[in-house]
């Protein structure tokens, strides 16, 4: 029942099924059914239980870690980044299905910078229907040029960019030794307020601006989002959660993301691009 099956007892004969698709079938002698089919030992069954090893640990990797692509885990398995994962083999998932709607792709970024802190997109999302647990309508994302490497804050109010993104600057700049040199943004009033313009010409940032109604030229940060919201929604699925817990998953999808291959970094992930190191990815399995 826990994976969807029932059991059909009809005509002396039994049946397991998961939807129209038929999973055993069985005879009846006196009070008994037995299965149809054969054993398997040997040299074969524990290449089919090892098969079956697989599949689980694919299917619990996938979960864990956002419902990252079949591609995503063999990148990240080739590299020992994952325990126990030889080869993914990706089943089916229902949750994806939901949680990944169609959209158009964005085009790719033609902007690549040279090093950490030299390019920094950011975007706000929101407001959102639900207000969170923690009593959060909005998120602010920075995401580096350079590495990928994201971060992600809640807001409960929009006019709270300007500060969170003076206190995000501070910190940044003090883990990395590097300064903020270019800023890219859309023309919302949050990132054009009087204040925010001043302060970046005193600290010296260059502004980039996208186009009002093209969300697309700001593909770097707007991508994020819609992978961050991606995976929220497929995690609150296949949990059950509720949406008022949206920022907790989004804030484990932004964990997930930078820990997680980028095609612009050849197959590394932002935080080995940010830490200068990798990550094995144990979760205690």
């Amino acid at each position: 029942e826990e994976n969807g099956c029932k059991i059909i007892l009809e005509n002396g004969g039994l049946k397991v099924v998961r939807g129209s698709l038929v999973v055993m079938k069985g005879v009846r002698h006196r009070n008994l059914y037995t299965l149809m089919g054969e054993t398997v030992t040997g040299d074969l069954a524990v290449g089919i239980n090892r098969s079956k090893d697989q599949t689980e640990c694919t299917r619990m990797w996938h979960m864990r870690l956002g419902h990252m692509s079949e591609k995503g885990l063999s990148l990240l398995g080739e590299k020992g980044l994952l325990k126990n994962m030889e080869k993914p083999c990706m089943e089916f998932c229902e949750h994806c299905v939901y949680g990944k709607a169609h959209r158009l792709r964005f085009s790719s970024s033609k902007h690549k910078s040279r090093g950490i802190l030299d390019y920094v997109h950011t975007d706000v999302w929101g407001p959102a229907p639900v207000t969170s647990k923690g009593g959060s309508r909005y998120f602010v994302t920075y995401v580096d040029d350079h590495s990928r490497y994201a971060w992600i804050y809640f807001l409960k109010h929009k006019n709270e960019v300007f500060d969170n993104f003076k206190c995000w600057k501070a910190m940044v700049e003090n883990r990395t030794g590097r300064k903020l040199k270019t800023l890219r943004s859309d023309n919302g009033t949050e990132y054009t307020d009087g204040a925010f313009k001043r302060f970046c010409d005193q600290e010296g940032i260059v502004r980039h601006w996208t186009v009002r109604g093209t969300p697309q030229q700001n593909g770097v940060a707007e991508r994020l989002n819609r992978t961050l919201l991606e995976k929220a929604r497929c995690m609150r699925s296949n949990s059950g959660l509720g949406r008022e817990w949206w920022a907790e998953s989004v804030a484990t999808a932004s964990y997930v993301v930078n820990r997680s291959p980028h095609s612009s970094l050849g197959g590394d992930t932002p935080y080995k691009d940010m830490q200068k190191e990798s990550m094995v990815i144990d979760f205690g399995v």
